[in-house]
């Protein structure tokens, strides 16, 4: 079946939501084509008519780590704890999280709308759904 076709029956006169997995197995073609194809047919339909597709995007990627505490290391202004011996490098590893070292993994689900403030907190996306009128 060809996939403008498909998509047109399924999306535009059905209204349905297609992913790019249901297109894939609907097609037989890798999930990485599919998605190429639903970017196509997006935008090629609002081409025509303008906020007739509507595309649903994934989000993924590592956010930036968050910022270190400005109180010199010190909270509230508290008191320092002491360690009670010198630290010995052989005898135990270092377990201290420093606010450089936390990677947080983050995954977005956004309508395109949403896409511009969604994109700043993740890093790649790519469509993986596709529907026909108002998206909620």
């Amino acid at each position: 079946m060809d996939a403008t076709r498909f998509l047109a029956e399924n999306v535009l006169n059905e209204r349905r939501t297609v992913t790019y997995r249901s297109l894939s197995r609907a097609l037989k073609v890798h999930a990485h084509r599919a998605k190429q194809i639903l970017f196509d047919f997006h935008r090629i339909e609002n081409a025509k008519k303008p906020h007739s597709v509507h595309a649903t995007y994934l989000i993924s990627g590592i956010q930036n780590p968050p910022e270190a505490p400005a109180t010199n290391g010190h909270a509230n202004d508290e008191d320092e704890i002491m360690q009670s011996s010198p630290y010995l490098p052989s005898s135990m590893p270092n377990q201290e999280v420093t606010f450089n070292q936390l990677r947080i993994a983050s995954v977005i689900i956004a309508r395109e709308e949403d896409l511009e403030g969604a994109l700043v907190r993740g890093k790649t996306g790519g469509i993986t759904s596709l529907t026909t009128g108002a998206s909620e």
